[in-house]
């Protein structure tokens, strides 16, 4: 039995994956049109954010792999405190570098490997990009990672924190993701 093309665009309409990532870009536009904030403040406000539509414990482990099963539950608390401070400091850094964002979900898909990812065309100021949500497996409402201009995030940055983790140790590490010194605003 075929469906109808009404019945799919409602099914389609109605992904949870799909709209967790829309109500997600919805809050974080409407945050970075907000020109009176601090950047303090727009971090933390982008945490609050991300705490309810990311699995940021998973995103933090995967920037850095390995390392990650490495550490002590005490180093771990302090990493991903850390962790967290650093992806807030990268979303002031980018609204300040690019102004505020319009967003716009183009869609949804399962790759090979069996992920749903969200693809999603973000527009500030004279930049657009596609950037790909891949969603969590034990939990498809939550994103796990997140893809620009072909190059995930956990990727980019396990090369800079196991170079820094390497060479300087995990309190030089912290320290300078609480600084925001490992921020690049792409």
């Amino acid at each position: 039995m075929a469906i109808s093309a009404a019945a799919a665009a409602t099914a389609a309409a109605q992904s949870p994956a799909r709209d967790a990532v829309a109500a997600m870009l919805g809050r974080i536009d409407a945050l970075s049109a907000r020109g009176d904030l601090a950047d303090v403040e727009l971090s933390r406000r982008f945490r609050a954010i991300a705490g309810d539509h990311m699995d940021r414990s998973h995103m933090a482990s995967a920037a850095l792999g390995g390392a990650a099963l490495r550490l002590s539950p005490a180093e771990w608390q302090r990493y991903a405190a850390a962790f967290d401070v650093h992806m807030g400091l990268g979303f002031a850094a980018g609204v300040r570098e690019y102004g505020a964002s319009e967003s716009r979900v183009l869609g949804e898909r399962v790759t090979p490997a069996g992920k749903t990812v969200v693809i999603a065309r973000i527009r500030s100021k004279a930049r657009e990009q596609d950037t790909v949500f891949y969603m969590c497996d034990r939990k498809p409402s939550l994103v796990c990672d997140v893809e620009v201009n072909g190059v995930r995030a956990s990727a980019r940055q396990r090369t800079d924190f196991l170079r820094m983790l390497d060479d300087q140790g995990l309190d030089a590490l912290i320290e300078a993701l609480k600084a925001g010194r490992l921020v690049e605003v792409r």
